[in-house]
């Protein structure tokens, strides 16, 4: 579906809501597309021409795209997960060495508060 075939949502007996995902609802409309072409599911894998798809193929098509773009966010997902990850880690390394400096300078203070007592 392109600015030349926009989006079609309603067929005769029945129409979707778009969902807002255009993945998502560019599979409804391939849905809608064939139940207004045909009424019968079953003309659905007809082709008008061999440079056509069919209106199955059109549904499968824009499926596969769909779950194309959500195997790039999945993967994309996990970059964001592991750079997460790698920001905790070296937030925690960076607290632990904070830590450490802070339990010195308290060793520290202690060691010289003891010399000041007569």
């Amino acid at each position: 579906m392109s600015a030349e075939h926009p989006l079609r949502m309603n067929a005769y007996y029945y129409g979707f809501t778009p969902t807002g995902v255009i993945e998502i609802d560019r599979i409804l409309s391939a849905v809608a597309t064939a139940g207004k072409h045909y009424h019968h599911t079953e003309m659905w894998s007809d082709s008008d021409s061999d440079e056509e798809l069919s209106e199955a193929e059109e549904i499968q098509a824009a499926a596969e795209a769909a779950a194309e773009a959500f195997r790039r966010a999945a993967r994309g997902g996990q970059a964001v997960t592991d750079l997460a990850q790698q920001w905790e880690d070296e937030a925690a390394g960076s607290l632990h060495n904070k830590r450490t400096h802070l339990t010195r300078c308290a060793a520290e203070l202690r060691g010289l508060t003891q010399q000041e007592k007569p």
